[in-house]
């Protein structure tokens, strides 16, 4: 189960060198500087002029002026941006008076709300609107920290008074992922034409660009996190701080989660968080400040398999020992509730999830984490010299196994069962572990069909941002009917708010590390990538590559098939290091031009930069 921490070390600043330029820099969504203007007028309305002058700030000297209470004009960035507004008052009186409203979505484009970031509402009008105060003629406007956005994509400019308003220079500020002077400045890539038919080749790139880009939204600064309890009287506060920490943190959307660390969303910050937490029953928290909320074995289960990922991509050891003590607390708190069966039964006060219902009892989510936490945890207690403590847990793990596999597999159906009262509606989230699953499986075929139907809408939609991964949506690919009371997540903590729903989340982007692990076939499989793989799962496609940087340097991957015989594989992995090649068949095999006898089709090769030939067997 790859985490978000694979798609953070993209961004990664200890590493200096960047991904080779190609092709696929046309398709990277993140802004080169950090001041980005809007990219088209969408509407106007009532006694707007010059609207157009507010685009890509090409005419600093000329502006747009509205006047008239309740005229004004929506502008389109693009795409999913996030940060502090700022906008010059060419002239304006003491009458006149400008509110500004904001939406991911174009369904919710209003003068008069915004999307709710802060609590849900089923009015949908718990944000309101940005009222300004009074403006200066010959002034420059700037959002405070608490008044910006994290996402949004459509900006309203409302005259709230009959006296006109002229401004210009519209500009934001983008506030996410404070650490990086260029957030195209990516230390990985990826690249694939989609030949399967599919009515857009680039969307496989595109897709990959657009989780990236979504993690990086949802990074921001650890006093930019957002306040709790909300602003009495509506809107929203941008400047709470999120955690006992300084620099960057990880949240769950853009819009509205910039409020806590957590979990699947891991890193180095929140683990350490929660473990510090000391916990008097070995419960941890699933989200961090200023929430701090209990309930979740799940989350539980991701916090510690999240501390298996750090080591894997940082090779800090150190980090393992300083949390080791709570983190086997919590392992024996997961571990307590096995019951007779031989499957944990989740008891309701820890059953909260992913927006799923009926997440307690002997629930085949939960037990299939707590078996890889089990896993991993095993894997960190060999390299910390705790042989028998991981014995235990590769027993207590196939036990976990045995007992999911005899009670929860359905012989008829041919799947495991979960429950049957699963909401009606698509979570990019679990999504994302079918898709693995896929993969995995080598029924590459399957995954990209899922990846075209699912993530395919997400990204081409015009309910969305068309740039970064939606949090949820309905089966009839909505984002909730009233009428029918059909809403991702609906009574489930949501409250029918259909603006609540994140258009950046993080959980959603599990197909930018699957297509580099699975279709690229590229990962470390030891910490920083002492040892790695390549096993390219080709899925119809006739060629892909990408690559990321690691402590010990670069490793890429690049892989062509031609005429459906000739696979060449293109590897570069740091001298030092030791791989396993598998390739996609059986047949005549050569490494940097010598012919091999070659048994089976894995093989073994040391880092390097090597050429792999296949002529496969018909």
């Amino acid at each position: 189960m790859a985490p978000i921490s694979f798609i953070a070390l993209l961004f990664a600043v200890s590493v200096t060198a960047l991904a080779p330029a190609g092709p696929w820099d046309a398709f990277n969504f993140a802004p080169s500087t950090r001041s980005v203007a809007p990219k088209s007028v969408r509407s106007t309305v009532g006694q707007v002029t010059g609207a157009e002058n507010l685009i890509g700030n090409t005419r600093p000297t000329k502006g747009a002026t509205i006047a008239g209470n309740g005229s004004h004009v929506v502008l389109d960035f693009g795409q999913e941006v996030g940060g502090r507004l700022s906008f010059q008052v060419n002239s304006a009186t003491s009458s006149s008076a400008v509110s500004l409203s904001f939406t991911e979505s174009p369904l919710f484009i209003s003068p008069t709300t915004s999307d709710d970031s802060c609590f849900t509402s089923f009015l949908e009008d718990s944000d309101g609107v940005l009222s300004l105060p009074p403006l200066t003629s010959n002034e420059t406007f700037t959002q405070t920290v608490g008044d910006q956005r994290g996402g949004f994509r459509f900006l309203t400019i409302v005259s709230n008074g009959e006296e006109p308003v002229t401004i210009s220079n519209v500009a934001l500020n983008v506030t996410f992922m404070p650490q990086l002077e260029d957030l195209s400045a990516y230390t990985g890539y990826f690249f694939a034409t989609d030949t399967t038919g599919f009515h857009d080749p680039e969307f496989l790139t595109k897709l990959w660009y657009g989780g990236a880009y979504t993690v990086q939204m949802n990074t921001i600064d650890s006093h930019q996190a957002r306040q709790q309890p909300c602003p009495v009287g509506g809107g929203w506060a941008n400047n709470a701080t999120g955690g006992p920490v300084e620099g960057t943190i990880l949240v769950d959307g853009a819009k509205r989660d910039s409020l806590h660390l957590r979990p699947p969303i891991l890193t180095k910050l929140f683990v350490g968080h929660v473990f510090d937490a000391k916990p008097t029953t070995g419960a941890l928290q699933y989200s961090g400040p200023p929430i701090n909320a209990m309930g979740s074995d799940t989350y539980i289960c991701w916090s510690l398999i999240g501390t298996h990922s750090v080591y894997l991509y940082t090779g800090d050891l150190n980090f393992v020992e300083q949390v080791w003590a709570n983190y086997t607390f919590a392992l024996s708190f997961l571990q307590s509730q096995v019951d007779e069966t031989g499957l944990m039964n989740v008891p309701v006060s820890f059953s909260n999830d992913w927006g799923r219902v009926d997440g307690q009892g002997h629930n085949s989510a939960a037990n299939a984490l707590l078996y890889q936490t089990l896993i991993t945890a095993s894997e960190l207690a060999t390299t910390l010299g705790h042989t028998s403590l991981a014995a235990e847990y590769v027993t207590n793990a196939s036990s976990i196994k045995e007992a999911y596999n005899k009670l929860l597999w359905n012989e008829t159906a041919g799947m495991f069962m979960d429950n049957d009262m699963l909401n009606d509606t698509i979570i990019p989230f679990v999504g994302g572990f079918e898709l693995q699953a896929h993969f995995i499986a080598g029924q590459g075929e399957r995954a990209l069909d899922l990846l075209h139907r699912e993530w395919g809408y997400m990204l081409y939609t015009n309910i969305s941002v068309q740039s970064t991964m939606l949090e949820g949506f309905t089966a009839n690919g909505s984002l909730g009917l009233v009428q029918s009371c059909q809403q991702y997540r609906s009574a489930a903590g949501y409250d029918f708010d259909h603006t609540y729903t994140s258009h950046a989340h993080g959980w959603a982007t599990g197909p930018t590390f699957s297509l580099t692990f699975y279709l690229v076939g590229l990962m470390v499989t030891s910490p920083q990538g002492a040892t790695w793989s390549v096993a390219p799962v080709l899925s119809g496609l006739t060629a892909a590559q990408g690559g990321f940087e690691t402590g010990l340097g670069w490793f890429g991957a690049n892989w062509t098939l031609t005429d459906n015989t000739t696979f060449t594989l293109a590897i570069d992995t740091p001298s030092g290091t030791n791989g396993t090649v598998t390739l996609p068949g059986a047949g005549d095999v050569s490494i940097d031009g010598s012919a091999k006898d070659v048994k089976g089709t894995k093989l073994s090769v040391p880092g390097g930069s090597h050429v792999i030939v296949l002529h496969m067997q018909k």
